[in-house]
């Protein structure tokens, strides 16, 4: 019998072509299916995060709000529109920690610094979330300064203000009202209660508890002049965002962006201003016999 020549014939080509192509086809879908579990993950991993984190930085700014002393120009609140697409904006004087100021400024004392949050689109119905550090604080302390990118699929951000009365408002601006004040001295304002007032109060409810109107005490003083209030009570910040990553947006199952909506309530401490009893008067009771 005669020996084959070496080669492979057409029919173990064939075979060998369909078994390569078959296992290309197996090592893609595993390919593709291990790229969509990550992006799944990162989605997962992403989603509830982001929106949390850029509140917690809000958040940490405005509860080091300061005013007193400061000027009239200590905190704005500027109304862009509600719900989705708000473009609302915030400015306040702060002691949180911001970053160190790129050249040496004279009047900064690095405990105050002015803070704001802005928006700016980016043309394709996202905002880009930008972060304001001014470091003068002596004229027009609300304006200018360094620009920090915080976030660029932004879709709203909503941002209201409680006012004295409890009621919610859409801006604040107090600085008008402030300025008519310029010429007062603001230690008129002193959070000290009137000691006759506060025992004829206190005279009030006991005798309302006993039932025995002998117990009013008659209270002559003057009626206390009311703490001007230049920043709101609480603010309340509502984050509209679109989840994605450095490839794009996350979208879900029809196609469509997958928003992230978070809020939170944010209480200015120093807004409430409580009336105590005047140290000078108390030491000045302690020294008699």
């Amino acid at each position: 019998m005669k020996r084959r020549n070496g080669g492979f014939t057409l029919i173990e080509l064939v075979v060998v072509v369909g078994m390569f192509g078959l296992l290309m086809s197996m090592t893609y879908q595993i390919l593709t299916t291990t790229i969509e579990a990550e992006r799944r993950v990162n989605r997962d991993t992403r989603t509830g995060k982001i929106g949390e984190g850029i509140l917690t930085q809000m958040r940490r700014d405005l509860q080091g709000v300061i005013w007193r002393n400061l000027g009239p120009q200590v905190f704005r609140g500027v109304d862009g529109g509600s719900g989705e697409g708000a473009e609302d904006e915030v400015h306040f004087l702060t002691t949180s920690p911001v970053p160190e100021p790129d050249d040496v400024i004279d009047e900064w004392t690095g405990s105050v610094s002015s803070v704001g949050y802005v928006l700016k689109s980016t043309g394709d119905g996202n905002y880009t979330l930008f972060r304001r550090v001014q470091w003068e604080t002596r004229d027009s302390p609300l304006e200018d300064g360094q620009y920090y990118e915080i976030y660029n699929r932004v879709r709203g951000l909503e941002i209201n203000y409680l006012d004295r009365e409890g009621e919610w408002a859409d801006e604040w601006d107090k600085s008008a009202e402030l300025e008519a004040l310029e010429n007062q001295n603001w230690d008129t304002f002193l959070p000290y209660r009137d000691a006759k007032k506060a025992a004829a109060d206190a005279a009030a409810q006991l005798a309302g508890e006993e039932g025995d109107p002998s117990l009013l005490i008659d209270d002559e003083t003057e009626e206390e002049e009311e703490i001007p209030l230049p920043i709101p009570r609480a603010v309340q910040i509502i984050l509209t965002i679109s989840v994605g990553d450095e490839r794009g947006a996350y979208l879900d199952n029809e196609g469509n962006p997958i928003l992230e909506r978070v809020s939170t309530i944010v209480p200015l401490i120093c807004a409430e201003v409580l009336r105590v009893e005047d140290p000078a008067e108390s030491a000045q009771g302690d020294e008699q016999p």
